[in-house]
């Protein structure tokens, strides 16, 4: 895997510098300022690529599309992410993001940094705010199971000091349930129904007990996997 530098990536201040220098000039930017918006790399589904055309749709006076504003997003990330691995700074991490066009983005992400040392180390973690009605749920679900590892999945969240919004969790539950008896009757899955069934219990509780270390009650504590 390729990681963005500091040398690399097109900042928003190197960018706006750049355009600055050119519209002083009355004109189109010089070969040299050209080719470091032309030649500038960007990461993206998992190589580097060449983005010639944000460039030029600029010079035309066009707006760049949110998929180049999610490459750059993507490259932020994975800088941040490299430099707190390469000081063994990056600890267990869960990311949440408040867009679903960030599904994929942030499903492999966190396949980049799992480096063996704890189980689901990088965590994509549930839909949450205004993405945590069912359709949002499902594709969080879908985009993990697709390019991750569903199995250490660490469940729903709940950010708010209410007892009732923990009927989410119940929610929560059903939906993984449903997820899973919908890829059996599709043939995605063998119908093995005490297999399937700990992996349903994984996910809403175990993991994420498991991954967080926190301390229970004497349920919580002492609730054993079934086998």
């Amino acid at each position: 895997m390729i990681l963005p530098t500091r040398s690399n990536i097109m900042t928003r201040s190197r960018s706006a510098a750049i355009w600055t220098r050119a519209s002083c000039r009355r004109g189109v930017p010089t070969p040299r300022l050209q080719s470091k918006i032309r030649h500038r790399s960007t990461y993206g589904s998992g190589v580097w690529k060449q983005q010639p055309a944000a460039f030029d749709k600029v010079r035309r006076g066009q707006s760049i599309d949110a998929h180049e504003v999610l490459r750059y997003k993507s490259a932020l990330l994975a800088t941040f992410f490299d430099r707190l691995d390469d000081t063994n700074q990056l600890t267990k991490t869960i990311l949440y993001n408040l867009n679903p066009r960030d599904n994929e983005l942030f499903a492999t992400m966190i396949g980049n940094f799992q480096d063996g040392s704890v189980p689901g180390k990088m965590q994509y973690g549930s839909s949450w705010w205004f993405l945590d009605p069912i359709d949002g749920m499902t594709a969080q679900m879908r985009a993990l199971s697709n390019m991750g590892l569903f199995s250490r999945f660490v469940g729903m969240v709940t950010d708010s000091p209410s007892f009732l919004s923990y009927s989410r969790h119940e929610y929560f539950r059903r939906l993984v349930c449903n997820f899973l008896g919908d890829d059996v009757r599709l043939g995605r899955l063998p119908d093995d129904r005490e297999r399937l069934g700990r992996l349903a219990q994984d996910v809403s509780f175990f993991n994420a007990r498991d991954y967080l270390g926190v301390e229970l009650g004497a349920l919580g504590r002492h609730e054993a996997r079934a086998a």
